[in-house]
């Protein structure tokens, strides 16, 4: 028998993504404050994540095992089966048995247990008459790849079944993590030393020297090189934009939703704090947060600004940038690796939605661009809708607009996440 160790963490597990289901909550989840070491935490985690990552192909397996259609499932014994079931097809080193015992010891109603009980045991016992779909069919591939059908018709459309069923395979891969060196806090050869002191792998990234794709995050979080303002986690594709924009160093840029801050404090970075950055965003506390990641990162000449950018910003008024960077609200389908969660909270209408607010952004953002000044639009998402079409769109419209450089970064396995920017100058 399992010692309690463990037992803990899965019963945590099963209680936040039953709270989730029921409360229909947004990623970031409930505290994990309750565990006891970073061990415990990192277990529920991955318990969390791997769920929420294969969660309609578990319900493929629920329905078809149990022959019972989920919505007749009531949510704690549901939960409980698709915790079940990740056990027995992802746990490699879970026994059947514990997978079983596990998942039934999830609930104390003794009619649930044993539904539980005997469901997961017909799977045991016919395994290779529970097979995942093999068609090429949109149907199929959502399920075996678990992922909503509109994304995956989307995506097969955008860039072929072969490129498509890459993007899918690395939406439910462990994400890479790439630290951002600070240099405004320490020299290289010092944060590299330190790194090899707390047994952390590293490699520097081949174009941008102040990079660095690493591992033990957990322990990195926790360190006094993340305390002292050393290091900042940003993904690659994210500082694309920060180092087109960075080229001038005598520029006034405005970051738009600028929270957590990242590419704000980056670009000041790589001006050696010599260009001034205004900061917007709509909320107390993501404001704070930018606020927290300048002061942590020992940046200066930033602004930072608490206002909703498409109503009225009446601390800039009319004021004109030479550089403006928009980083939109979006999709997040470049990133949903990170996000497990987001592909079943997002729609199709809520697609819709955002990408009418992504053209009012840039509409907006580009009248506080001055003449001769570059506008950089981008997103985490990787859906044309709300990148290249809208920046073609907005060309279309705006005579005084060209477009000066365009990148989309699909994601890859162990590579970056991906993404989208525009560079588009006033004339």
């Amino acid at each position: 028998m399992e010692s309690g160790f463990l037992q803990l963490p899965r019963k945590a597990a099963y209680k936040i993504l039953l709270k989730d289901f029921k409360c229909r909550e947004k990623e970031s989840g409930p505290s994990l404050d309750f565990c006891h070491s970073s061990l415990d935490k990192a277990y529920v985690t991955e318990l969390i994540n791997g769920v929420r990552r294969w969660q309609k192909l578990l319900d493929y397996m629920i329905e078809k095992v149990s022959l019972r259609k989920k919505r007749f499932i009531k949510p704690d014994i549901l939960i409980a089966l698709r915790l079940g079931f990740y056990f027995l097809l992802f746990d490699v080193q879970m026994p059947d048995y514990a997978a079983v015992d596990e998942s039934v010891s999830l609930l104390s109603d003794r009619k649930a247990k044993g539904f539980i009980n005997a469901v997961l045991r017909k799977y045991i016992r016919s395994k290779e008459n529970y097979k995942f779909p093999e068609g090429n069919t949109v149907k199929d591939i959502a399920v075996t790849y678990s992922h909503p059908e509109w994304f995956v018709a989307c995506i097969v459309d955008a860039f072929g079944k072969g490129k498509a069923l890459s993007v899918f395979e690395t939406n439910n891969s462990i994400p890479p993590v790439w630290l951002r060196l600070n240099s405004l806090k320490i020299k290289r050869k010092e944060f590299e030393d330190r790194l090899r002191e707390m047994d952390v792998e590293f490699e520097r990234d081949g174009e941008f020297d102040f990079l660095y794709k690493a591992s033990r995050i957990r322990d990195l979080l926790l360190s006094p090189l993340f305390k002292e303002g050393a290091f900042y986690v940003q993904d690659r594709t994210t500082v694309l934009p920060c180092a087109f924009l960075s080229r001038v160093n005598d520029s006034e840029v405005l970051d738009v939703c600028s929270a957590p801050g990242g590419k704000a404090t980056l670009i000041s970075q790589l001006g050696s704090n010599m260009v001034k950055v205004t900061c917007i965003d709509k909320t107390r506390k993501k404001t704070d947060l930018i606020r927290e990641n300048v002061k942590r990162l020992g940046v200066r000449n930033i602004d930072v600004v608490e206002c909703d950018f498409l109503k009225r910003c009446d601390k800039i008024g009319n004021k004109k940038f030479s550089r403006v960077l928009l980083d939109v609200p979006c999709s997040n389908t470049g990133v949903w690796r990170r996000r497990p969660d987001a592909r079943w909270l997002f729609t199709i209408d809520r697609l819709n939605s955002i990408v009418r607010i992504q053209k009012e952004m840039l509409e907006k953002a580009f009248s506080f661009l001055s003449k001769d000044g570059i506008l950089v639009y981008s997103t985490c998402s990787i859906l044309d809708v709300e990148n290249k079409d809208i920046v073609e769109n907005f060309l279309c419209r705006n005579a005084d607009a060209r477009l000066i450089s365009e990148k989309l970064t699909i994601q890859e396995k162990k590579g970056p996440d991906g993404g989208y920017f525009a560079a588009i100058k006033r004339s």
